[in-house]
Formats: structure tokens, sequence, C-alpha cells
């Protein structure tokens, strides 16, 4: 009998608790976890004790289109640990106990029988908010990417122009130019501006024009 998605996300569930019973938690995870505790790089920290741990509140389930038979969820869950803290200086050991707001983070592929899962604190799932919704804003205002047909010059596109441009270089030095290195160089960089674009187009309609609102 297949499992149901609800028969799943309760699987993935009691998989996401044992990262905390089985001191499975990554540096990753310490890092942002621990970060108001303590300064991260001055302690290695583990769980040496979980004294409670529950889910709270309705799960928020992401269907993705039917030809990826995928789903995601998020689940928030509270975990009280007992964490030891030991100094990277002179090895002592300090013994605290912190309650832990989390989301989990699930990803279901029905088909595939594969299962994965993060969790997120409050800072690190509002950061994801954000970044949904800057892409959301380069989707819908159609910041376009150098390489596509739609944006030409004198009948080009950007792969083109940069192709001409790389193979008739002219220098003095005698220094050897990857292509594709350098293509790949420009394209993180106009992946960085399309977001930066993004970002402003976020934050357009709750800003001023310092020049038009300057003081008399």
């Amino acid at each position: 009998m297949a499992l149901q998605l609800r028969d799943w996300i309760d699987f993935v569930k009691v998989q996401a608790k044992t990262v905390f019973t089985g001191n499975r938690l990554n540096e990753i995870h310490y890092r942002f976890l621990t970060q108001l505790i303590s300064p991260y790089k001055d302690y290695e920290v583990e769980i040496t004790n979980l004294d409670s741990f529950s889910w709270y509140g309705d799960d928020i389930i992401k269907e993705f289109p039917e030809e990826y038979h995928s789903h995601n969820f998020q689940a928030n869950c509270v975990a009280v640990c007992k964490l030891e803290l030991k100094s990277r200086i002179d090895g002592n050991k300090t013994v605290i106990e912190h309650e832990f707001k989390l989301t989990c983070d699930g990803w279901i592929s029905m088909t595939g029988n594969s299962i994965n899962f993060n969790f997120m604190d409050e800072q690190s799932y509002l950061l994801r908010k954000y970044d949904e919704q800057i892409k959301q804003n380069i989707t819908k205002s159609g910041i376009p990417t150098l390489w596509e047909d739609r944006l030409k010059f004198r009948g080009k596109n950007g792969v083109s122009i940069f192709t001409e441009v790389v193979n008739k270089r002219v220098t003095t030095l005698n220094i050897p130019i990857n292509a594709f290195e350098r293509f790949d160089d420009l394209a993180r960089c106009l992946s960085d501006i399309r977001y930066i674009i993004g970002e402003m187009v976020a934050f357009r309609p709750y800003t001023t024009h310092y020049l038009e609102d300057k003081m008399d």
C-alpha cells in the first residue's frame, strides 16, 4: 500500500526529531542555533540531553506541478535541550538549558521515495521568505539576463557580443584568457545585479526620493 502525503510528513517529522535525540546537528545548525548564547567561534557545542520536543500549529504544505511529484512542507517545533559548551581557549565546559523554536523545512518526493529536511530559526526563516519575495519580483518584473534573445544589441544577444569581444581581445600582456571562466564570472555578476534590482523593486513603494523630499 502506497504511503499517502500525510504519512510521508509524519515520517519526516520522526526523522527530524532524531536530529536532536541522536545529536546529529551539523556545524551550520549549531552556528545559528547558538549565536545568541555564545560566540560560536570560541566554543564547541553539543547537545547532551533532549528534555522535551513537540510540534505545534498547522503544517504549511506546498504541492509542485504534477510532473515533479514532490511536495514541500513547513512545520513548527519547540525543543528544550541541555547544551554542553566547551571553550576552545581553556577547555572549560559549561552546561546550559536552552529552548529552540524552529521551523522544519521538509521536501518529499513520493515517486522517488526520498525525503530531505532542514531546520530554520526565526531569523533564517525570515531570510528565506525575503529571498523568495525578491525572486518573485525578478520574475514578475521581467528583469532579463544578458543572454536572453529578447535582449539584443544590433541584432545580437549578450553571449554573441561577449564571444566577439573575447575573441578580438588585444593586449600587450602575454596572459592566457579562458573564455569559459570569464563568461562564468560575468554570469555571476549579472545574477547579483538582477537580485539587487529585485530588492530595489521590493523597497521602491516604501521609500522616498531624497532629492524630491529635500528640505528648503
